[in-house]
């Protein structure tokens, strides 16, 4: 991987990241009724999906950069890149920053583990259209 590739992979895993979890924090209070500072979470969630969003990024700019692009390529990869960083953020992720907290033992890494597939499908509406946008920005102009 060349260190431009890695750079770009890096810068735009990290915005990706960030606005993820901007959103999800404005998202999640918004549905409990504004009862809190809307950015109150946005700390804890980047902290989880930060690593995650790099290295998917990462794995999708190795592997797309000499593919063809084409639109319905771009909205599946994005689709698998969404699913992986929600479920990565969600088992890993979480378990890290909880464990860094809390220590290992007071963590419930077994709920995290069982419950990381449905957070990432359950938030495909909001991550989805992260994903292709990072998605775009990664993958070169072959076409």
């Amino acid at each position: 991987m060349s260190m431009l590739l890695l750079g770009r992979s890096v810068l735009v895993g990290s915005a990706a990241g960030l606005f993820g979890s901007v959103v999800l924090g404005i998202a999640a209070n918004f549905l409990v009724g504004y009862s809190h500072h809307p950015l109150e979470h946005v700390p804890w969630l980047l902290a989880v999906a930060l690593v995650p969003s790099v290295v998917v990024a990462a794995v999708i700019g190795t592997l797309v950069q000499h593919r063809k692009r084409t639109e319905q390529r771009v909205w599946w990869v994005a689709a698998a890149a969404a699913i992986a960083v929600g479920v990565l953020a969600g088992s890993a992720g979480a378990i890290t920053v909880q464990s860094v907290r809390f220590g290992l033992s007071g963590v419930n890494w077994t709920g995290y583990l069982q419950w990381s597939g449905v957070y990432g499908v359950a938030l495909l509406p909001l991550t989805w259209p992260i994903a292709w946008g990072a998605t775009r920005l990664l993958w070169r102009q072959n076409s």
